[in-house]
This record gives structure tokens, C-alpha cells and sequence, in this order.
């Protein structure tokens, strides 16, 4: 009877092993082994936005670059930008990707004002250029516009003659000599236009199904028709191609185009990598590593923008690319998993007398246009790492932009607790704080346009006081024009407020008139109550 019972056991335990091999059991106990394979893609569009034009806070630290980087090199080591002037994000970018070993494709930005603003970017391409010669893998090549064809912004003739105006500039630097310069724009455009296809040495578009309305389960296969009709032609098909953008949103609504949802984001990308890095081993920059949220604030009719991401704009790796894992025609399953993506604390330094963002780079003035640290206004007044009245630059003592004060005049050398405030008394104009959240990353308006700045006394570092009393400055930090912003002398509620903080009937509003009454009954008042009790 026992022999009976070994042999039926022993059968059993064959049974199950050919049914369930060793290394279903180790998953079944270890559920955190696997053996796919971690995600890796040649390249991420990247920005050191964080705001709206009219937000003096639009741009990133160098510190919270250094994090978004860190983040970012988990999937890749190289980047696209889109500007080198908008926030001083060439430098900046830059030097941190040479500080994490990272590389960077330079983009130089053309708007409609490009006739006035592309020379900046230019200036900037050949100091940054200069400054990082001697490392001479950081730079992998420099584009000019971004869909500037197709938004009518420039014409092939002007993007051609900018491009060779780039050229130029590399050829001064030994480090970009070799390094190619190309025009990008939407592929549509690149078939239609003989004359950018034979200009270029790369063939460089941007191409998304989900803004043709191609269903998601299409819309990898419409992708790989349009690349391989644009390389099929003369002047593209001899020369190397990079797609500079592709992506899918998670949210959000437009009519008239891709439906945007986790799930077809998930999918979308899958599908993508699978034919892109997989099968065509196209050089492709992924349109977006972060999310951008401000672009909802910038537009609030286009909802879409901000949600192409791969992680939050909290740099927390979305849900669905947590669960996502798929398998590829290499017979290899992917997985973002298989990462880690804890997120690295944010490093904060000290004020340096030779860092913009603690001297002015963030109150609406040029200081980002000009050398040095002293940052005049339209008004002519002087702002920023510099005497106001001498011009002369001195290193900052104070506390970096914008630490508030209780007046200019008596400015600590610490940040000061910020008093206060009753809604009948809040500043007209005060600084909206936004999350960090397709070319779609820079402005189509003015970046660093002139704007109405605030007049201050002589200080190391800029200063705003909060608007406390019906006698205090208004201080507009803001164009005229944006929408929400009170431009006026008065103490009336701010209208963008919600009707919490701004409504005269607020149980808030009223509890705090109230309380303000009672501290105010005189000494008579309260004596003629208790005789009346009496």
C-alpha cells in the first residue's frame, strides 16, 4: 500500500513539473522576478518649463534639471531640445547632462517673431558651443524650428538660410564640425517639398497618428507608411532619418483627432516600440519623457498638450507603463519594471553669484539676453546680482528669488514667514504657482518679451512685497493682457478666484469682518454693555 502511494505521488509530482516547470514555482513565491527586459529607448524631448509665458516661475531649476534628468536617464541618455534661449535651457541643460553623462540633439526655436529672435538663438548655440568644446560627445547635432513649415511660421527659403547660419556657427567649434544640422517638421511637409529634402544632411520629422484621428489599433501601422513613403523618396532615401517626435496622449479632449486615454497610450507606445526600436531601429526621440501641465494654463481650449508624458510631471512613472508589459517580434517580453524609479531627492544649493536663476532670470526682465548678472527692464530700471544704481555686478546675500518680504526697504537676510493676509486685502496681483507637468513645448508667442516691471531700492537680490494696506504699490508681475489678472489700484477680490476667497458673501469673508469687529469695540462700548446688563 505504501509503494502503491510513492508511485502515485511520483507520478503526480511528474505530471505537475512538465505542466508547471521550476520556474513558474520561483515566480509564483518571488512574484517580483522576471525575466523581461527593462524598456530602453534612443532618445526623450525634454524642457525646463514648468509655467505659462506669463509666469515669472516658468522656468526649471538647475537642480530640479538635474532630477528630471536623473529620471529620465532610466529609459535613455539622450535628449532633445526644442530652444536654447527659452529659459537659458541650453546651458543649463547642458551642463547637467555633462555632469550625468548624458548627450543632448540642440534645437534653436523659430516663431513667427523669427526675423527678431533667431539670432538670439544663435548667440546662444555658439557660447554654449565655446563652453563645452573640449567635451566632444555632449552634443549630438543641432535642428532648427520645429513644425515651422507646417504652422506657417517661416518659409523652406528662410529655414534653409537659418540652417546654414547654424552650420556656420558649428564649424567654429571643433566639437560640432562633424555633427549634423537639419530643419524638422512634419512629414507631410518633407514629401511635399523637394527643396527641404535635398537641403538637409538628415531627414528629421515629427510624425503622430493620434493628430490624423488613426485609430489606435492602426495607428503604429500608419506610422511606419508614412516614414517608409517620405524614405522612399529622392533626397531622403540616401540620407540618415530621425523620427524627432511620436507619442500618444493619456487625457484630455480635442475634437477631431486620436482618442487620448491610458489605455491607448499604453498601447500606443507598445506598438511602437516594437516597430521602431525593435524592427526598424529607427533613431526616434519620444515625445514626452515628463508631462507638461502648464500647456493646459498656456491653452486652455487644447487639453491634450500636457499628458503625453511617460511620467507624471511629479516624475512618478504613470500606472499604466507600471502594469505595461508586452512582447516583440525578438521573441522578448519588455517591461518598465524592471527599473527602478525611485525619484531622486532634489538637491538645493546656495545662492552663486554666477547663477542666473537666483539673479533675476525669473522676474520678467532680460537678464537672460544680456551677460552678467544685472538684468535692466523696459522701464530701465535694474534688477537682479547687481546695484541698482551703479550697475555693478556683487554677489547675492540674500536669499535667491522670489523670498518675500515685508517691505523693500527693510528686506532680512532670511526668508521672512509671509504675513497674513484677509481676501479683502490680497495682492491685485500675485504669482500663480503651477505644477511641472506636441513641438510642442515652446511658446508660439514672445518668451522674453518686454513687460511692465516693478520699480525697487537698491537691493543684493530682487524683492516683492506683498501688497498689505490700501497705501501699498501695486506690483504687476504679469502682461496686461492675461487673462484673470485684476490690473487696477484697488482692493476689490480678485474675479479669477475662486468664489471661496473672493466672494463678499463668503462664510470666510464674513467670519473674519466679524472677528476684525469685535477686536475694534472701544473700552466704552463694552462698560455701556454691562451697565445695560445691569
Amino acid at each position: 500500500m505504501m509503494k502503491e502511494s510513492r508511485l502515485l505521488l511520483s507520478s503526480i509530482w511528474r505530471t505537475v513539473s512538465v505542466l508547471f516547470p521550476v520556474h513558474y514555482w520561483l515566480l509564483l513565491l518571488f512574484p517580483t522576478l522576471s525575466n523581461a527586459a527593462p524598456i530602453q529607448l534612443y532618445g526623450l524631448n525634454y524642457n525646463t518649463r514648468q509655467g505659462p509665458d506669463w509666469d515669472w516661475n516658468k522656468c526649471k531649476s538647475y537642480e530640479r534639471v538635474i532630477q528630471d534628468l536623473t529620471m529620465i536617464k532610466k529609459m535613455t541618455n539622450k535628449i532633445r531640445l526644442l530652444s536654447m534661449k527659452d529659459c537659458g535651457q541650453g546651458d543649463m541643460v547642458l551642463t547637467a547632462a555633462n555632469a550625468l553623462d548624458m548627450q543632448v540633439y540642440l534645437g534653436l526655436w523659430v516663431g513667427p517673431d523669427h526675423a527678431e529672435r533667431f539670432s538670439e538663438e544663435l548667440d546662444e548655440l555658439d557660447v554654449a558651443l565655446e563652453k563645452f568644446d573640449q567635451y566632444a560627445d555632449l552634443v549630438l547635432g543641432v535642428t532648427v524650428g520645429s513644425e515651422a513649415i507646417y504652422r506657417k511660421d517661416a518659409t523652406v527659403d528662410e529655414l534653409i538660410v537659418y540652417m546654414n547660419q547654424a552650420y556656420e556657427v558649428m564649424q567654429r567649434h571643433p566639437s560640432a564640425q562633424n555633427k549634423p544640422v537639419s530643419i524638422v517638421d512634419i512629414a507631410p511637409e518633407y514629401v511635399g517639398k523637394a527643396k527641404l529634402r535635398q537641403a538637409v544632411n538628415v531627414t528629421y520629422t515629427n510624425t503622430f497618428p493620434f493628430w490624423e484621428a488613426i485609430p489606435i489599433d492602426q495607428a503604429a501601422d500608419q506610422l511606419e507608411e508614412d516614414i517608409e513613403f517620405l524614405l522612399s523618396l529622392s533626397g531622403a532615401n540616401e540620407k540618415p532619418f530621425i523620427l524627432g517626435e511620436t507619442g500618444w496622449p493619456d487625457g484630455g479632449f480635442i475634437q477631431g483627432v486620436g482618442v487620448a486615454s491610458p489605455a491607448n497610450q499604453a498601447q500606443y507606445f507598445a506598438d511602437c516600440y516594437c516597430l521602431l526600436v525593435v524592427e526598424k531601429g529607427w533613431d526616434t526621440f519620444w515625445f514626452t519623457g515628463i508631462n507638461n501641465d502648464w500647456r493646459q494654463l498656456q491653452d486652455p481650449n487644447n487639453t491634450v498638450e500636457g499628458t503625453f508624458g511617460i511620467l507624471y510631471s511629479n516624475l512618478t512613472l504613470k500606472e499604466h507603463f507600471q502594469e505595461l508589459e508586452f512582447t516583440c517580434s525578438d521573441g522578448v517580453t519588455y517591461s518598465f519594471a524592471e527599473m527602478d524609479w525611485t525619484i531622486p531627492t532634489l538637491q538645493t544649493a546656495a545662492p552663486s553669484p554666477l547663477d542666473p536663476a537666483s539673479c533675476g532670470a525669473h522676474t520678467q526682465c532680460l537678464a537672460l539676453e544680456l551677460p552678467g548678472l544685472c538684468c535692466p527692464t523696459a522701464d530701465g530700471v535694474v534688477l537682479g546680482c547687481c546695484d541698482a544704481d551703479s550697475g555693478v555686478e556683487v554677489a547675492p546675500t540674500a536669499a535667491p528669488f522670489p523670498a518675500p518680504v515685508v517691505s523693500p526697504a527693510s528686506a532680512p537676510e532670511a526668508p521672512p514667514v509671509i504675513p497674513t493676509i484677509l481676501p479683502s486685502e490680497a495682492p491685485v496681483a500675485s504669482s500663480t504657482t503651477t505644477t511641472v507637468a506636441a513641438d510642442n513645448d515652446i511658446p508660439t508667442t514672445a518668451v522674453d518679451g518686454p513687460v511692465t516691471a516693478p520699480v525697487t531700492t537698491p537691493v543684493a537680490a530682487p524683492v516683492v512685497a506683498p501688497v498689505t494696506s490700501t497705501s501699498a504699490p501695486i506690483i504687476n508681475l504679469v502682461p496686461v493682457d492675461v487673462p484673470g489678472i485684476v490690473e487696477n489700484a484697488s482692493n476689490a477680490p480678485d474675479s479669477s478666484l475662486p468664489a471661496f476667497f473672493s466672494s463678499p458673501a463668503s462664510s470666510n469673508t464674513d467670519y473674519a469682518r466679524k472677528e476684525s469687529a469685535l477686536v475694534m469695540i472701544t473700552t466704552t462700548t463694552v462698560a455701556t454693555v454691562l451697565l445695560t446688563m445691569m
